[in-house]
């Protein structure tokens, strides 16, 4: 299960995924960062670092189109073909501005969290390299210095912030300098972390379906406990039971596993009686006098309607979401629920 919802993706899983933000693991990081179940930190210095290495993996795009242009223009004959309009002249400045632009975009969706780059940055990151600790266990070494400005922002900010972040990375040199603190984590790959997300969330859901009858339970008591009011008839509504609940989903909105809290909804369907009294107008006396209908009899019965709530709760676990502490739960009701007379009717002994 995830340790932290605080996730550093390294450039090295941004070019293993050739940039590529509409297929894959870049996808599917943000379908998680929309959802509420990771949120991402990016230092200054890194989002500079994308950039440069993006730019460099067009350049190479674009010198091995102009390879196969030039190598294999027997292709653009292929009419009726998409071929021949790869072999059309293209504006490279344009490309490359499209390109940067679509990813600055997927950057922004990302919302991350900015870790700015610290006052002291200089002096510790050559204090590392002149003493060739991580990331400079090579002293020759010395395109790591990006790495390690990257690695202290890190750190510095999760020392602030109280929490622990992911470092998503195959660099050997990353994952040595997160071996030497406790609030990064280091993932060789997005898929390393996809692996947990997943575990997780079959963990929450397994607690959520646990807490199916307290749920039902404070529903059903929030339900009991609040106003009716009696539609087209002038009458009452005296008491409302409960029959039954049908829980249709249980969504887990927000996890957050240091404080060992999840946010959920809940939606479903409730089936209740209610005891209705109104007068019956139907067999009134009309008084000419007054002008108006005089009813001299009530009608009382029970009748069976249902009712859709939606619910917010806060689930506390213990042991690392593995039990159930207590669990809060608000049920969106209106101020009062309306009852039809004219609803489905309980007879006597059914």
């Amino acid at each position: 299960m995830l340790e932290t919802q605080y996730v550093f993706v390294d450039t090295e899983p941004m070019r293993a995924a050739r940039f590529d933000v509409e297929r894959g693991g870049l996808k599917r990081l943000l379908e998680l960062v929309d959802h509420q179940r990771i949120t991402v930190v990016l230092p200054t210095v890194t989002r500079r670092e994308y950039l440069k290495k993006l730019n460099e993996s067009i350049d190479a795009a674009l010198e091995a189109l102009g390879s196969l242009t030039k190598k294999h223009r027997t292709l653009a004959l292929a009419e009726n073909t998409p071929l021949p309009a790869v072999f059309e002249p293209i504006d490279e400045e344009a490309a490359r501005e499209a390109v940067v632009a679509r990813f600055n975009r997927y950057l922004d969706d990302l919302n991350p969290e900015e870790a700015e780059t610290p006052a002291d940055t200089l002096a510790v990151v050559l204090d590392l390299y002149f003493t060739q600790l991580a990331p400079f266990n090579d002293p020759r070494k010395k395109k790591e210095f990006p790495d390690a400005i990257a690695l202290h922002s890190l750190a510095r900010w999760a020392d602030e912030e109280e929490v622990s972040i992911y470092v998503v990375s195959r660099d050997g040199d990353l994952r040595s300098y997160c071996e030497t603190k406790t609030n990064l984590l280091h993932l060789e790959t997005l898929g390393h972390l996809f692996a947990l997300v997943t575990a997780e969330a079959e963990m929450v859901a397994a607690l959520l379906a646990s807490t199916e009858d307290e749920i039902v339970a404070d529903v059903s008591s929030a339900f009991e406990g609040g106003g009716f009011l009696l539609e087209e008839e002038d009458g009452e509504v005296p008491g409302v039971t409960v029959e039954s609940i049908q829980l249709e989903e249980i969504l887990a909105q927000h996890v957050d596993p240091e404080e060992e809290l999840v946010l959920f909804e809940v939606q479903g369907t409730i089936n209740f009686q209610a005891d209705i009294h109104y007068w019956d107008m139907d067999h009134a006396i009309w008084d000419s006098e007054d002008k108006v209908l005089i009813p001299f009899d009530r009608i009382e019965k029970t009748v069976r309607d249902t009712y859709e709530f939606r619910a917010y709760g806060t689930l506390s676990t213990l042991s690392k979401l593995t039990k159930v502490d207590w669990l809060d739960l608000d049920v969106d009701l209106p101020n009062v629920v309306h009852v039809s007379p004219y609803a489905e009717q309980v007879l006597p002994g059914a």
